[in-house]
């Protein structure tokens, strides 16, 4: 299991399968009828596991039993969250009275005896049609509740702890840091190398983001979402994107002297095999900017970001535009050189780019 953040924790159906004995296991069996256990009565929980896949552990008893009985909480706030959710056939929540294997290979120390865990299986699959946003809302009130709690334990995993896991915590540490979807995939994979998010969950996390964190509509959010994943596919690799360095000139509009971008922002790109410079071409082609307006749009104007001016500074297209020398760019913010001035970097303020759309 890898540790993300304190007390969250992520790993593969294998790691996960071990924490607790199969409930058909002879151990088990013979210790539940020795015990006093209340096993419809749940009381002093702080661990929860969320399956998110097809695998289910052994040691879960609605694997065994294919029935989701309602249990009694003691607890006000856990109830709350229970209660809430049971019903959504998409996070099949419910407890599961299971009795640690003490296995050696597990760094995980529990105490002897049987226990509660809040357990969820989310059945998703890595595709296009998949609602995974359905759990976003359910797992980051889980997460909080436990995590809140004196020694609160989260275990997420799917078949191998690398995708569909990895993409639940990052939509969660996405909302409880409020940082957008890049930033917290990095630090994703600077603690777990082999993070792999899947691009049709990233999408739905980057469109939960720029939703405030709410989807008020499921409908109108998934509509949205299918209607526009296909350009988004088709662009999330085309922008050609340089490790971040100071830069050597900004570009300022030549109505207004607003700094719009620097040079470590530019695309460049080549013809014919030979790699064209800025000042060889009309226009040059930019990363999006948090500045660009409408990019929901298929294609429109690009407007200086000083609102007192609006002086048109090109076009954008999200299939593509021609500059002077031949090249086309997809996907095309283009700005055309007429309309702007270059100065040298000075630690002026660069306005950001858009984080969002450019995932690498």
């Amino acid at each position: 299991m890898v540790k993300i953040i304190e007390g969250l924790h992520v790993g593969s159906f294998n790691a996960v399968n071990k924490l607790f004995l199969p409930t058909k296991s002879d151990k088990y069996i013979e210790t539940l009828k020795k015990s006093n256990v209340e096993s419809d009565s749940v009381q002093n929980v702080n661990t929860a596991i969320v399956s998110v896949c097809h695998d289910v552990p052994y040691w879960c008893q609605v694997r065994s039993s294919r029935e989701n009985k309602h249990f009694a909480v003691k607890d006000e706030k856990l109830s709350d969250l229970y209660n809430s959710n049971f019903s959504n056939s998409y996070l099949n929540l419910h407890f599961d009275l299971v009795l640690p294997s003490k296995d050696d290979e597990s760094d995980v120390e529990f105490e002897d005896g049987f226990m509660f865990v809040l357990h969820s299986i989310i059945f998703a699959d890595d595709q296009p049609e998949e609602r995974f946003y359905k759990a976003f809302k359910f797992s980051y009130e889980l997460f909080e509740y436990i995590l809140s709690l004196e020694k609160g334990l989260v275990y997420v995993h799917c078949q191998l702890g690398l995708c569909r896991s990895t993409s639940l915590i990052c939509s969660y540490l996405m909302r409880k840091w409020k940082r957008p979807f890049l930033e917290v995939k990095r630090y994703m994979k600077s603690v777990h190398p082999k993070t792999a998010i899947s691009h049709y969950f990233e999408y739905q996390m980057i469109l939960y983001y720029k939703n405030g964190f709410k989807i008020e509509d499921e409908n109108v959010f998934f509509n949205y979402y299918l209607k526009t994943l296909d350009s988004y596919l088709r662009n999330r690799h085309n922008l050609n994107l340089e490790t971040e360095k100071d830069p050597q000139f900004v570009y300022s509009c030549k109505t207004c002297r607003t700094t719009l971008f620097s040079d470590n922002n530019i695309i460049k790109h080549e013809e014919n095999g030979k790699q064209h410079k800025a000042s060889e071409c009309n226009s040059i082609f930019i990363e999006p900017m948090m500045w660009m307006k409408d990019l929901e749009l298929q294609s429109g104007k690009m407007l200086c970001s000083n609102d007192n001016c609006n002086a048109k500074l090109g076009s954008f297209s999200w299939h593509g535009r021609n500059c002077s020398c031949g090249h086309l760019q997809v996907p095309a913010f283009q700005v055309q050189m007429s309309k702007v001035d270059r100065f040298e970097y000075s630690n002026d303020d660069v306005p950001p780019k858009d984080d969002n759309l450019q995932v690498k």
